[in-house]
């Protein structure tokens, strides 16, 4: 697999275990995870959460880069 070399980690979760507990699982199409998009902080602390992250709407994206950008500048101290 090529590296990506994101600043962050990602999770593959290949038997549905978080996304059950995430509530973010489904039956449908033999179970699996609704597409979803959870930033966690530092401290393993949900900072942003769209169970419904649509690839199609450019305002998921938007919203989604704008809770990146604050988050980042909660971590640098600029953050409330």
């Amino acid at each position: 697999m090529k590296e990506l070399k994101l600043p962050f980690r990602l999770l593959a979760d290949e038997k549905g275990e978080v996304a059950k507990k995430f509530g973010v699982y489904t039956e449908e199409y033999g179970g699996v995870a609704k597409r979803s998009v959870f930033l966690v902080d530092e401290k393993g602390k949900i900072a942003y959460l769209n169970a419904k992250y649509s690839v199609k709407d450019e305002a998921d994206l938007e919203t989604l880069l704008r809770a990146m950008k604050e988050e980042r500048k909660g971590e640098s101290g600029g953050g409330m």
